[in-house]
């Protein structure tokens, strides 16, 4: 794990207005902020990005490097050593890689389906969850951020976590991947489509087959692929650990599960897929669910009153 520590500039600081332009250090380069990563050994101890040993606090250390990449001349005012540790704030920005991640999700599509988009704001690589309708403003949210949808992943092959895909595809030529044992249900859509009173959207077929445990990647951002089958015979939820994030589709709801009665569904299955390889992942994670609310995942362990942990 690694830390990232900013260093914004104190204007408030003595010595530090903008009036001196000669003296004042915001016009150095790539002073104003300055970010610098330190490998957390515990709780005390640090390395630096040369990878030295070092004891001292995060703030001494970042002094330090700051020296090691300008000259002491750089760093004096006429005659007088710039004391850095008075004159600039020091802010941790994160605990992991995670800083560096974009999360958004929100509902689209006539059932609410939660879309959601992780992506890498340093790569501007993105990955696509469950684009069940609302091209426009999927591709908004996408083009205010920066990103660019790398892989399009559906949790299941229910028309309303689809609607979207083949338009999304079309504009971006990102793959769109699902389980392969929900292939009957994608080559169905139409149907489903026409049982729920929905106009069809014409998708391709999946360019991808997703494999359980099969490791997902967009820049920095990585999760994992879980077969959780139950709600349909090849649903998928997707674990990102580094941001304790799991994206549950319909397998998992707030104080619910997802309903069995659909083509395929099986409530054995569904049980045994959430007590298997949802309800031993971290108690603390967030769940992104298939539709309304997220819930935290040792709540639902604790009290969902379909399907609680089994007793260790």
């Amino acid at each position: 794990m690694y830390v990232i520590l900013k260093v914004i500039l104190n204007s408030r600081a003595p010595g530090f207005g903008h009036s001196n332009k000669k003296t004042c250090l915001s016009n150095l380069p790539d002073l104003t902020e300055f970010t610098h990563h330190f490998n957390v050994l515990d709780n005390k101890h640090y390395t630096d990005s040369t990878g030295q040993f070092n004891a001292l606090s995060p703030e001494r250390l970042f002094a330090k490097s700051i020296r090691l990449h300008y000259s002491e001349s750089t760093l004096r005012k006429k005659s007088q050593q710039v004391d850095i540790s008075k004159r600039w704030d020091f802010r941790f920005m994160s605990q992991n890689a995670a800083s560096t991640t974009f999360i958004k999700t929100f509902p689209v599509g006539p059932l609410q389906c939660n879309c959601t988009i992780i992506g890498d704001k340093v790569s501007g690589e993105a990955i696509l969850v469950d684009p069940g309708g609302s091209p426009e403003h999927i591709m908004k949210v996408l083009d205010e951020a920066g990103l660019r949808v790398t892989r399009i992943i559906h949790t299941h092959a229910h028309f309303d976590h689809f609607l979207a895909a083949g338009q999304i595809h079309e504009q971006t030529g990102a793959p769109l991947c699902l389980h392969p044992e929900d292939k009957p249900l994608w080559q169905n859509l139409e149907m489903q489509c026409s049982r729920f009173g929905v106009p069809f959207e014409p998708v391709p077929e999946p360019q991808h087959w997703l494999e359980h445990e099969e490791p997902l990647k967009a820049g920095s951002v990585a999760g994992q692929a879980l077969f959780t089958p139950g709600h349909t015979p090849g649903s998928m939820s997707f674990w990102f650990e580094d941001n304790n994030l799991l994206i549950a589709g319909d397998t998992l709801f707030k104080g619910a599960i997802g309903r069995t009665d659909l083509w395929g569904g099986d409530y054995p299955t569904i049980e045994r897929s959430i007590q298997s390889q949802l309800y031993t992942l971290n108690e603390s994670a967030t769940v992104i669910t298939g539709h309304g609310p997220s819930t935290v995942l040792g709540d639902e362990m604790r009290h969902n009153p379909y399907v609680r942990a089994l007793p260790k």
